[in-house]
């Protein structure tokens, strides 16, 4: 089964764990990056290149639209400085998303393959309590979705 390339974006909280030898990130095609602005501005010296270079077309980084995200902000419930904080704005950029609880994982397997970027804000690394005795079923829901966006 072809799964499109995932792009890592860790704090230094998270970043030393291995995240491409989970059982489900094995055979996956994996990008580290530092920041988002790190992919941003590696789009653009990309989409350079293409413009300047003659002969045929070489492979590109993936294009992603970062006004095309989904958010998931204090799902505990517990961050509500965080929520404060960056609720307003999400909403303001018209972006979709949750915030102060949790969706089903159902509802964020579905966003997770009808939107360009995923943006987490709580605890740990992101892979939710709820989830974590169904990490692989929740990875199954994404990559079987019938609403797969590339």
């Amino acid at each position: 089964m072809y799964r499109e390339p995932i792009i890592l974006v860790s704090d230094s909280e998270v970043q030393m764990l291995p995240w491409e030898n989970l059982p489900a990130l094995r055979n996956q095609e994996v990008y580290r990056m530092p920041s988002v602005g790190s992919i941003f501005l590696t789009l653009d010296r990309s989409s350079q290149r293409e413009e300047q270079q003659v002969g045929p077309p070489i492979a590109s980084f993936p294009f992603i639209d970062p006004l095309d995200a989904y958010y998931l902000l204090n799902p505990s419930g517990d961050l509500s400085n965080t929520q404060v904080e960056f609720e307003n704005w999400f909403r303001d950029q018209k972006l979709k998303g949750n915030a102060g609880f949790a969706p089903v994982p159902k509802e964020l397997a579905l966003a997770l393959t009808s939107h360009d970027l995923f943006i987490y804000f709580g605890h740990g690394s992101g892979k939710f309590p709820y989830f974590a005795l169904n990490f692989d079923l929740l990875l199954e829901l994404i990559y079987n979705s019938t609403t797969y966006s590339t």
